[in-house]
C-alpha cells in the first residue's frame, strides 16, 4: 500500500513540476548588473555571506517599476540601479512579484 501512495505522488505532474519553495515571497535586494529590455529579464548582484551572487530575474509583462510611489516601466530600470524585488521560484527560474526601484546610479550623496 506505501509503494501505491508513492508511485502516485512521483507520477502527478503538478508535484515534480514545482521545484522546493516554489510560491513562496523571497524578497531580494541589490544592484542591476544588466537589464534585457526584449526578454524582460534583470540580472541582480547580492550578497550572500562573504559572497556576490548573480541571480537572473524574470519580469512579467505588464509589472510597473514603483519608484518614489508612482509605477513607471521597466526601461525606467538601468544598469547600477539599487532595486528590491520580491519574486518566487518557478520552473523557469526566479519570476518577480514586485519591482522597487530604491536609487540610480550617481544619485548617492558623495563622502
Amino acid at each position: 500500500m506505501v509503494l501505491a501512495v508513492v508511485a502516485t505522488l512521483e507520477g502527478s505532474p503538478s508535484l515534480a513540476a514545482e521545484p522546493k519553495g516554489a510560491g513562496e515571497m523571497r524578497p531580494m535586494t541589490g544592484t542591476v548588473r544588466s537589464v534585457d529590455l526584449e526578454h524582460r529579464t534583470l540580472d541582480l548582484v547580492t550578497g550572500v555571506g562573504y559572497a556576490l551572487r548573480i541571480q537572473r530575474i524574470e519580469i512579467p509583462a505588464g509589472m510597473t517599476v514603483k519608484s518614489a510611489g508612482k509605477g513607471g516601466p521597466l526601461s525606467s530600470v538601468t544598469d547600477g540601479c539599487i532595486v528590491r524585488v520580491g519574486c518566487r521560484h518557478a520552473a523557469a527560474g526566479m519570476v518577480a512579484s514586485t519591482l522597487e526601484l530604491i536609487e540610480r546610479p550617481g544619485s548617492a550623496p558623495k563622502p
